[in-house]
């Protein structure tokens, strides 16, 4: 597969992916997760509080599709291996902890006060979970990519 026709594909995935989940967070989680993490709670504050969490937590993951928009056009220019790309996966990780560190507040607070049942705890460990590992794997590709670059750049004063 050629750079181009990959940057392409992965653009495309980028798109579909912030499509579902504009999806998600616009028709499902309001009606059927948020009847999860309320309960019988039936007051609309909490149900506000839980849509501007769900709301809140979005905004880090489309920033980071955003800077996997920016990688993808580095890849279609074959610039795979550079500074900047290792930046921006610098930065997905940054955000993956800021995202997992609302978690991980939100399940604290929910234990404290006892608003939430066991189902909501668990998603939230899953949230917490994946957020250590997306924050985990791109600080290694991070590394990699800047030792990849600094190769590239030898490489290319060598030739």
């Amino acid at each position: 597969m050629k750079q181009l026709e990959m940057a392409k594909w992965l653009k495309g995935l980028t798109l579909f992916t912030g499509a579902i989940g504009l999806v998600t967070l616009s028709m499902i989680v309001p009606v059927v997760i948020g009847e999860v993490f309320i309960g019988e709670n039936e007051s609309t504050v909490w149900v506000y509080l839980f849509n501007g969490f769900v709301w809140l937590t979005a905004v880090p993951v489309y920033i980071a599709l955003y800077k996997i928009w920016k990688i993808c056009g580095n890849i279609a220019i074959n610039n795979s291996f550079c500074n900047a790309n290792a930046t921006y996966l610098k930065d997905i990780s940054c955000l993956a902890i800021f995202d997992t560190a609302l978690y991980l507040v939100t399940m604290i607070i929910g234990i404290l006060f006892m608003q939430v049942n066991i189902i909501a705890i668990l998603l939230l460990i899953c949230g917490v979970g994946a957020g250590i590992f997306v924050a985990v794997a791109t600080v290694a590709l991070a590394h990699l990519t800047t030792k990849a670059s600094a190769i590239k750049q030898e490489n290319d004063l060598t030739i």
